[in-house]
């Protein structure tokens, strides 16, 4: 059975496991690296916060109360907070990411990949806690800091006036409570229904509620009308805005997962991705893993192929790439054989593998009578190597999945492959193969006479 083979090969439970693995661990590598860059910047724009605090600090340390502590401590903060995100960028550019265009399934490479994987994300927590830890202090001092220029105001009032006023205002009436409480409530619900992620069901719910509250005359009713209507409300619309925000999260995620996906695919990236509609992203990106799966199967697949026939004494002697109209790609590899032939293997786009011995020459034509006899013979001393082939490549986890076709040796199937369209791999290579095609009519005249030898 050694005429045309096309075949569709594919890996071993464990190998495809493993090397989905190891390509897991890739993506979320790279999208372990986009946060911590967006984390390294967030970081370092604390900056901008810890530099207008100091500066409220330093006015009220002046105007009004002794801040000194509070000075000191965002000091420190603001000196040591350029030099933290240094040392984390330092030990984030010395992180290298094992081979991203190809995998070899073992244990060994996909524990070397998880290792970079875990490295990333510690770096990843060190920079996030780090965040954490200084908005624990510069929270409290805003608030300090409010606290404060509010007391600097106050002074500064004082100084204006130059007297103390001794009128003490009246206090507020029931009605004019009702009033304030019925405005604060409708500012409230009017924040609520202007917010973008607000649901349009929900904001024409919330400002009808803002206007019903002017037809709230008493102080038992606005209570009613809080509890019953208002309070609700006001839960459906924050569940509703968190809901939308953490849908956004999602779809950011999801987006920059598409261009490391782009990226791994080796596809051009084009304009960032912007769609917010989650169930699209979520296909895309489902898509896009199955295709790079595909894509890094069929590499290792012809990676092994390649690796098998030079370990069978098969010297790659030429390569092509071809595009169809209709899109399709193929790959092809011209090995060595006998004395004017080859061995070519070609790689579709959908997987299939096709190998085909043929005579070498330098032109497009058909094989002589001759030719296509010797040829059938060269065919025949395949089938044994063709064996081992197959069965080297079950060693390395690779074995036939589908079977398009196995033709006999036969001189019907006689080709020969013209030379002009591959790239010869090497200028001592392409003096072997032109002598051996200057030479093969010779040789084919010689193997017919031992034949006719052979028959008397």
């Amino acid at each position: 059975m050694s005429g045309p083979k096309v075949s569709v090969y594919g890996m071993s439970t464990q190998n495809r496991q493993n090397l989905r693995a190891q390509l897991n661990c890739l993506q979320q590598s790279l999208v372990c690296r986009e946060e911590i860059t967006k984390a390294a910047q967030r970081l370092n724009g604390l900056n901008a916060r810890i530099r207008s605090l100091l500066s409220a600090f330093e006015l009220a340390n002046r105007r009004t109360q002794d801040l000194s502590a509070e000075i000191s401590a965002l000091s420190d903060l603001r000196n040591a907070l350029p030099q933290d995100c240094r040392s984390f960028m330092e030990e984030f550019s010395g992180m290298e990411l094992p081979q991203a265009d190809r995998f070899t399934p073992s244990d060994s490479e996909l524990t070397k990949r998880k290792n970079a994987l875990a490295k990333l994300r510690a770096l990843r927590s060190e920079i996030t806690a780090k965040h954490k830890e200084i908005e624990a202090i510069l929270t409290p001092m805003e608030l300090k800091a409010k606290e404060g220029l509010a007391k600097v105001e106050d002074a500064i009032s004082d100084d204006v006036a130059g007297v103390q006023s001794f009128f003490v205002p009246p206090a507020e009436t029931e009605g004019e409570k009702l009033e304030s409480d019925k405005k604060r409530a409708g500012e409230q619900l009017r924040a609520l229904a202007m917010d973008a992620d607000c649901p349009k069901e929900l904001k024409s719910e919330a400002l009808f509620a803002a206007a019903a509250l002017s037809q709230m005359h008493s102080k038992e009713r606005l209570n009613t009308f809080q509890a019953v209507t208002i309070r609700p409300l006001q839960g459906r619309i924050e569940a509703a805005i968190a809901k939308k925000q953490s849908e956004k999260n999602e779809c950011a995620a999801l987006r920059t997962r598409l261009v490391v996906l782009r990226s791994v695919a080796g596809m051009e990236q084009g304009d960032p991705p912007d769609d917010d509609d989650l169930d699209r992203l979520k296909t895309s990106v489902a898509e896009l893993e199955k295709r790079i799966v595909a894509q890094t199967e069929r590499a290792y697949i012809g990676d092994c192929v390649h690796a098998v026939m030079s370990e069978m004494g098969y010297d790659v002697i030429g390569e092509r790439s071809v595009v169809k109209k209709s899109g399709k790609r193929f790959r092809s590899e011209l090995f060595s054989y006998g004395d004017g032939t080859a061995i070519n293997v070609t790689y579709d786009s959908e997987g299939r593998i096709a190998m085909e011995l043929g005579g070498i020459d330098g032109l497009d034509r058909m094989p002589t009578e001759e030719e296509a006899d010797v040829l059938r013979e060269e065919m025949e001393s395949f089938c044994s190597d063709f064996k081992v082939f197959e069965e080297r490549l079950e060693a390395k986890g690779v074995g036939p999945e589908s079977r398009v076709s196995m033709a006999p040796p036969s001189a019907e199937y006689a080709t020969i492959i013209n030379l002009a369209d591959y790239t010869i791999t090497s200028s001592a290579q392409a003096g072997e193969i032109a002598l051996a095609v200057a030479e093969k009519p010779a040789k084919a005249t010689a193997k017919r006479a031992m034949r006719k030898e052979d028959g008397q």
